[in-house]
């Protein structure tokens, strides 16, 4: 199971969705999106993200991903049939990133699960 870092409070509901959603079995992977200009802080960025992980009480295995667009990470990792986890704010009347991020990744065939954020 992915967890696809956005925001702070999107990744902390996508990490509990993903805790509840997964078996004992299931190890969830975080993957934290840097864009290249944010490369020299990708290690602040990984934890920020590892802090929200342990705060929500989700053990998530976290990686960096120095990526354009956040659904450029996924190609570097062997999702195969695993579900994405989204987190983030649903826009009205016109969708929010995180929304047009769990499309895009749905629209490539992947098993993706948004959850929002209160």
């Amino acid at each position: 199971m992915y967890v696809i870092a956005t925001t702070p409070q999107g990744t902390a509901r996508a990490l509990e969705e993903a805790h509840r959603l997964s078996t004992s079995a299931t190890r969830i992977v975080m993957l934290v999106p840097v864009p290249p200009h944010a490369a020299p802080i990708s290690t602040t960025l990984l934890e920020k993200f590892t802090t929200v992980a342990r705060t929500v009480g989700v053990h998530a295995d976290a990686y960096a991903c120095v990526c354009h667009q956040p659904h450029d990470i996924l190609p570097l990792f062997s999702v195969g049939e695993a579900t994405l986890v989204v987190g983030g704010v649903r826009g009205r009347p016109s969708p929010t990133l995180e929304q047009e991020l769990a499309r895009t990744l749905s629209n490539h065939g992947h098993r993706v699960v948004f959850v929002e954020v209160d």
